[in-house]
């Protein structure tokens, strides 16, 4: 680990710990949150470390003996040693106990937590793994079943183009995964070709008009579109259709009013004659 990440990892006490339920539909979230948070303290590279923690009882004080090696590899385990303490830190606080299943992950990663092993203060990895064992999906994904509900997705007229684009770039990412890459370019084809077709208003769609500008710009070596490109210009289009939208059906409802107003005081008077 390096300077930087020493850092990095001085200010773990400080950052703002998304708190997990314990309910296996906020584990997605919650994991996803919290790895970022590792990522921005330079402790993400514990998730997937397979070698040997320094145990609690290690020292690394220098004597005169040591060579150059042996001093920097004591720097160096007692770095790995720091960067497990912070990381396990970080988790424990990341629950919510006031429920039964947030104490339930809580007592999965105290587990962890064991002098007889020599980690009385916790072993992140171990905890980590008591988590994704409880937690993670254990159903294999198959290809060609993402590969079907990548293609099948369309995004509906009154949705979200944000949250539908963060919802195709969580796919695109598990076919990654998978062994089925998708290209930037196409995968940004392929958004075009996912936005609302459908007339509003009698109209032609104004999603299909902006997706027609969008693609003009993939691969553009002056102005080359990007995927949060799309998300920002989408978004601003979603947000004037549905701001002229709820604008017109609440100026049909006054007007709705107004003529039925109209009707009552007509009824109250009576014919006239």
């Amino acid at each position: 680990m390096s300077d930087s990440d020493d850092e990095k990892t001085s200010s773990y006490k400080t950052a703002k710990i998304p708190k997990f339920s314990g309910e296996e539909d906020d584990w997605d979230i919650w994991m996803t949150q919290f790895i970022a948070i590792l990522g921005n303290k330079g402790l993400a590279k514990l998730l997937t470390y397979e070698g040997v923690i320094p145990t609690d009882d290690e020292t690394f004080e220098e004597v005169a003996a040591d060579t150059d090696v042996i001093k920097k590899t004591k720097k160096e385990r007692k770095k790995l040693r720091d960067a497990n303490s912070n990381a396990f830190s970080l988790l424990i606080q990341a629950f919510d106990t006031t429920s039964p299943k947030g104490r339930t992950a809580f007592y999965n990663v105290k587990s962890a937590m064991s002098p007889i092993t020599g980690y009385k203060y916790g072993h992140f990895r171990n905890a980590w793994e008591e988590l994704l064992n409880a937690y993670e999906s254990k159903e294999t994904p198959v290809l060609q079943d993402e590969i079907t509900k990548y293609y099948k997705a369309e995004m509906e007229d009154d949705e979200d183009p944000e949250a539908f684009i963060i919802k195709m770039c969580i796919m695109r990412e598990k076919l990654h995964m998978l062994g089925s890459t998708i290209p930037e370019e196409r995968f940004m084809s392929d958004l075009i070709a996912k936005l609302p077709r459908s007339k509003i208003d009698g109209n032609l769609s104004q999603y299909k008009m902006k997706g027609d500008e969008l693609s003009k710009r993939i691969g553009d070596p002056e102005d080359p579109l990007t995927v949060r490109d799309m998300k920002r210009v989408l978004k601003l289009l979603y947000t004037r259709l549905f701001r002229d939208r709820i604008a017109k059906d609440s100026a049909s409802s006054l007007q709705r009013r107004a003529v039925q107003e109209e009707m009552l005081q007509v009824w109250r008077l009576g014919p006239s004659g």
